[in-house]
Order: structure tokens, then C-alpha cells, then sequence
């Protein structure tokens, strides 16, 4: 209808999508690779939260798969389940996954509301769920914050400790207007926290953090853009 689409695949072939660019990582941590597949590109970033406890990427080989994603005056919904497999830890695991969130709009700008995941594979599940809010302090400047929980039937192994339950926790404060765009936050990301379906690039970790970017672009001139960051 008006307010909601939907989309339905199985066995898609994604052979004709865009590889990813060969690129040299001097870094310690999983890379983060863009989604290319038009299935899960549609209404993306509906489930785009400070903490992402969904990733697209990890779904891999996909038997069958629906989506319902749209919004309405004061609200936005997006709903995914995917039978088929993930990649996590170069380890195929066979599924089925589901994603939601949902949020309402509160004022022009600001919203609440929340997202969950669920993996109930062959060798266990794995449920992420949680609460988030942006406000727009003004025109510029918005706090947002997130807090979610984890629940692992089988437990999340680090450092031989093995951890069932978890949490993480986002919080800060970002504005900016062009070409300047700054950031300060506090993140609580506990030690067990490694959602199925989720790009959490470090856990176990507590503390502030600050981001500042300058990006100046120019429309003559050999020069077209100029920009610096620091965090």
C-alpha cells in the first residue's frame, strides 16, 4: 500500500552485483564492506542504529528471503527474515534470521524506538534487542543514545571465558555545520557483546571518545576537496 512495500526472493543469484574493490587494511579490525545486493540495499538504512546490530554482509548463501520496510506520518517500520547462511568467524552457519526495527518520529526531526535481532541456527540462537533515541537539541546539535542486551544460548567465547548474557551501552553529542562536523561520545560495550548479525568492531571496551572532520569542497579549480579528521 501507500505507507508499506514489500519484497520477497529465493534462491537469489547475486552474480551479476559489483564486486568489492581489492583493497590493503592497516588495521586490526574486520573491515567494513558497503552492501551492493539490491534486496537488502532496499530500505537499508531504516535499520541504521549507533550500535549496528545489523549488518548485511553477514548473510551470505540465501535460500528464501522477505522484507516489509515503510513509514508513515509519525513513523517508520522495517522487518527482515532471511532462511539461509551467515559468515561469521570464517564459519558458516546455517539459519534463519530476522531483523526489526521500529521508530516514531517525535517533533520534525527527532524520533524513539528500537531494534532487535534474532539467529536461531542449527547450533543454537543468538537475540539482540534494544531501545534508541536522537534529539535534536537545535538546528545543528542532536544527543542520541542507545542500550541493548544480548542473550546467547551457547554462550560468546573470549579469552576462555565464556559469557551468555551482555549489554552495550552508546551515548553523545554531534554537530556541526558544513565544512565542519564534530563528535563526543561514551561507549560501554561488554566483553560478551557479538551480535550474530552485527559489525561491533571492538567489545570489552568503556570510555569517551571524540571525532572532528573538516571536508571543503570547491566547484573550480584543479583542487576539488580538502579535508582533514582526528579522533
Amino acid at each position: 500500500n501507500s505507507e508499506l512495500t514489500s519484497a520477497f526472493t529465493i534462491n537469489p543469484d547475486f552474480g551479476q552485483v559489483e564486486a568489492d574493490p581489492d583493497t590493503i587494511e592497516l588495521r586490526d579490525t574486520e573491515r567494513f564492506l558497503t552492501e551492493r545486493r539490491p534486496f537488502f540495499r532496499e530500505g537499508n538504512e531504516i535499520f541504521g542504529t549507533p550500535l549496528n546490530v545489523y549488518y548485511s554482509r553477514r548473510l551470505t548463501d540465501i535460500d528464501a528471503g522477505a522484507k516489509i520496510t515503510g513509514q508513515g506520518r509519525n513513523w517508520t517500520l522495517g522487518i527482515l527474515d532471511v532462511q539461509g547462511e551467515i559468515v561469521r568467524d570464517d564459519i558458516e552457519r546455517e539459519g534463519n534470521y530476522h531483523v526489526g526495527r521500529f521508530f516514531r518520529n517525535i517533533g520534525e526531526n527527532s524520533h524513539i524506538g528500537g531494534i532487535w535481532a534474532n539467529s536461531a541456527r542449527s547450533d543454537g540462537t543468538n537475540f539482540t534487542g534494544g531501545i534508541d533515541t536522537r534529539i535534536f537539541l537545535d538546528s545543528t546539535t542532536s544527543f542520541t543514545t542507545q542500550f541493548l542486551g544480548l542473550r546467547d544460548s551457547e554462550g560468546i567465547e573470549t579469552d576462555g571465558i565464556v559469557d551468555k548474557d551482555a549489554y552495550s551501552l552508546f551515548t553523545g553529542f554531534s554537530g556541526g555545520t558544513s565544512p565542519w562536523y564534530w563528535r563526543v561520545d561514551f561507549r560501554d560495550i561488554s566483553r560478551g557483546f557479538k551480535p550474530d548479525l552485527g559489525y561491533i568492531p571492538r567489545r570489552d571496551i568503556r570510555g569517551p571518545s571524540s571525532y572532528v572532520r573538516y571536508r571543503q569542497y570547491y566547484d573550480k579549480g584543479p583542487l576539488k576537496s580538502l579535508g582533514a579528521l582526528s579522533e
